[in-house]
């Protein structure tokens, strides 16, 4: 039976929960004439209106704008750090963050292709992956929903959703604002500030900055003589706010920004054998025999070669983790801008939303993917995407026993590609050595896509204790891809690649997704949940290089079918908040990279099959007294390829083996973090601040591994981060200055191990221990 594996953690969480609410009974029959500390009450807007995060059978954390900052999360991949069983991989260390909820997560790394879990920025969806951190600034909170979310969400949403929520102005708050600004490690200099204030009795503004720069960071070319690394990033935010009467409000937003950053040099990976090779090309040659330690099973070692047969003291590269072989600087060129429209309007019992957004991004991204001296393989990658949606809503609040939700929403995107490969010497010039020998091959295509979602949310109370939810959302979505590929040569010339000269391809994708969860309370502060739930992502069209038509064959959408059993409980007197949630995912049609076989064997994204995954979450937070609070987050998560035809290796030369029983990859099936937060007055004017966290990830796979020989080289084993800051603020909470630390014990662990596409393997280190001071500046 497929919920087999869902039974003895479901099984846990009812009698945990029956005990619960045993506790708090007895608890609440013993009253405290004393001034009570309670943990505060956490709103949300989730399920779009306003609710507490312990009223909705949601496994959903929110953090606070103050605490986000204070944690110096400014990316969506710093949140792995404070939420259990979410991880996140970057395959080029910047620029294409991808996050993995409960072993969920997208494997294919081009923006053409749409995450599986999506951002709303102030309720407005991000179609492509590029897009997600460029608003984690002068925020209310961000709410991060884990489990597929195709009801209200809709399409992409099959891991979950995050909402940053942007601090909105507010008309009868006065002017109010802060400035922050910070120091840090290698020249690191952050800028952000806001300022609020009333136009008139009915109109408001707020305007937000923020800026981010750096010297060379800790990237160092070993063959270049060059340090490497720098940050220079901005942007910015406008939101004005109109209410013309008690029942219409009107919110105007414009965002721009830049992000001009070197990112990391890449740190190329031995696995060949140094010394015979296949003829020479351009001066340059290839290795083709695997060492004899990545053969057993042992990883690489100093003695094994790269690509051009050279070592790792040939290039210097012993030591120093973050040194690379690389003579050619990876960096971004992305610049944003855009604006939304909101309306809401209150009649009766009813509120009618309109939002209405345009979003435009030059992205452009250039990394060297061989990270050794040749030019082997150097990608350009240029993407030029503009977006814009229109969605109406009509919600109904008028009843204690029922409330409801009506939705259509239409968005289109266009993504239009001008993307290069540049490789003078090595496999580029040898394969086509029968077309003359390029040096490069470029990509151009154009994607649209046009969506259509009508949805419905409905709440009955069928007892006082008893709270029936469903939803369903019906989409239908249109993808479209038109382009070529083409040569270069050295000469300057270029001629068309055969057979992909004139690519036009369409594909529509419909599903009907949704939730079916029953919530039930067992006192008044604790609740039970348990929820089915359906969630699709769309198909479409490979966007990476390939080398015949019939490798731009569309893929199908993935489908996933979610059980989840739950208990939300605030227990002693509100000064402990225990919650915790098992589920059960039966995924289908799975969207993962993955090599195709033949002449011209490419790694592309296509449908592999089916995954089951299955796990666990506690989460506690915990008043130890007036001054110190504990949280604890714990998680676990299996998830496995079950059922799949395919075949494939990660490392370049081993053989091809079955895929399924293997773990998906990018994610560790243990987590935990545990932190301590400190507050207590040091004089009558001071308070003092602290915290400590440590958050532990158990081994994961950096790629999918098929065999043991691979496991070596692709298994991060656990390891575990500690941060601390301290601060110091006045009792108004006017000034505030902070010292903090990442990676406390400057661990060292791998964050990226992958295949460059041409036979070559990379790696990134995860970030070293680094320090920040900041002063904080609030007016009110």
């Amino acid at each position: 039976m497929k919920l087999t594996k869902l039974t003895y953690p479901a099984a846990m969480l009812t009698l945990l929960s029956s005990s619960i609410g045993q506790a708090l009974a007895n608890d609440e029959q013993s009253s405290d004439s004393k001034a009570k500390l309670e943990i505060e009450k956490i709103v949300v807007t989730s399920q779009k209106r306003i609710q507490s995060t312990q009223d909705i059978g949601v496994a959903v954390t929110s953090i606070g704008g103050d605490k986000l900052r204070d944690k110096g999360i400014d990316k969506a991949e710093d949140l792995t750090n404070s939420i259990a069983n979410i991880s996140s991989v970057n395959v080029t260390g910047g620029g294409l963050p991808i996050i993995v909820v409960r072993g969920v997560g997208l494997q294919n790394f081009r923006v053409n292709d749409s995450p599986t879990t999506a951002f709303y920025i102030d309720e407005v969806y991000q179609p492509n992956i590029a897009s997600a951190d460029l608003s984690m600034f002068d925020l209310e909170r961000v709410e991060f929903l884990k489990g597929p979310q195709g009801g209200l969400y809709g399409r992409n949403t099959i891991s979950g959703a995050v909402q940053v929520i942007s601090k909105q102005p507010d008309v009868d708050d006065g002017t109010n604002g802060y400035i922050h600004a910070g120091i840090g490690t290698y020249g690191k200099t952050t800028l952000e500030g806001a300022v609020g204030t009333a136009v008139s009795d009915n109109s408001a503004v707020r305007v937000s900055l923020k800026s981010i720069t750096s010297d060379d960071r800790q990237f160092t070319s070993t063959t270049g003589d060059f340090d490497h690394g720098e940050i220079d990033q901005w942007a910015s935010r406008v939101i004005f706010k109109y209410d013309p009467s008690d029942d219409l409000s009107v919110l105007f937003k414009m965002h721009s920004g830049e992000d001009n950053s070197e990112t990391p040099l890449l740190r190329a990976v031995g696995t060949f054998v140094a010394g015979p090779t296949v003829a020479n090309v351009n001066a340059s040659v290839f290795s083709f025999g695997l060492c004899d330690s990545v053969l057993s099973g042992q990883g690489t070692t100093p003695g094994c070669a790269f690509v051009d047969s050279a070592i790792s003291a040939d290039y210097n590269l012993q030591g120093d983790r973050y040194n690379s072989a690389s003579t050619t600087p990876s960096f971004l060129e992305n610049s944003w801008n855009g604006s939304s429209f909101q309306a809401a309007y209150n009649f009766a019992d009813y509120t009618l939303t309109s939002i209405t957004a345009a979003d435009s991004m030059d992205y452009r991204r250039f990394v060297d993917l061989d990270s050794i001296p040749i030019e082997y393989a150097e990608l350009d990658y240029v993407s030029y995407i503009d977006s814009w949606s229109q969605e109406f809503r009509l919600a109904f609040n008028g009843s204690s026993t029922y409330n409801w939700i009506l939705g259509v929403n239409y968005a289109e995107d266009d993504i239009v590609e001008d993307s290069g490969a540049y490789g003078s010497e090595g496999l580029l010039p040898l394969a086509f050595g029968a077309l003359g020998g390029p040096v490069s091959l470029f990509q151009d295509y154009e994607q649209k896509t046009e969506a259509f979602a009508v949805y419905g949310h409905g709440e009955w109370r069928i007892q006082p204790n008893v709270n029936l939810v469903g939803e369903l959302r019906y989409t239908d979505a249109t993808k479209s891809f038109s382009g070529s590929e083409s040569l270069g040569y050295a000469d300057g010339s270029s001629m068309f690649f055969p057979g992909i000269d004139d690519i036009n391809l369409e594909k529509s994708f419909n599903d009907t997704s949704g939730k079916l969860a029953i919530e039930y309370n067992i006192s008044e502060n604790v609740m039970t949940y348990a929820s089915v739930s359906k969630g699709f992502k769309t198909g479409g069209f490979y966007g990476g290089i390939v080398f015949s038509a019939d490798d731009l064959t569309p893929y199908d959408s993935e489908q996933i079918m979610a059980y989840e059993v739950g208990f939300k409980s605030d227990l002693m007197e509100r000064r402990m908040r225990l919650n915790g949630a098992a589920f059960f995912y039966d995924r289908s049609d799975v969207q993962q990279t993955a090599t195709t076989t033949g002449e011209n064997p490419v790694s592309r994204l296509t449908n592999i099959g089916d995954v089951n995954a299955h796990g666990a979450e506690l989460d506690l937070t915990y008043l130890l007294s007036e001054s110190l609070t504990l949280n604890v987050n714990l998680g676990y998560t299996d998830s496995e390829i079950t059922d799949s035809d395919m075949v494939s290796a990660t490392i370049p030369g081993m053989p091809e083996m079955p895929i399924e029983g293997t773990n998906t990859p990018n994610y560790s099936k243990f987590t935990g973090i545990a932190s301590v937060n400190y507050e207590s007055y040091i004089t009558n004017d001071w308070l003092l601040l602290g915290a400590l966290d440590y958050s532990y990830r158990s081994e994961r796979d950096l790629n999918l591994v098929t065999q043991e020989a691979e496991k070596a080289l692709l298994t991060e084993p656990g390891f575990g981060l500690a941060n601390a800051r301290v601060s110091l603020m006045d009792e108004s909470e006017i000034y505030k200055v902070t010292f903090s630390v990442k990676n406390l014990l400057d661990e060292e662990y791998r964050t990226v191990l992958r295949d460059n596409g041409l036979r070559g393997m990379y790696t990134l280190y995860g970030e070293p221990m680094t320090w920040n001071l900041t002063f904080t500046y609030s007016f009110q």
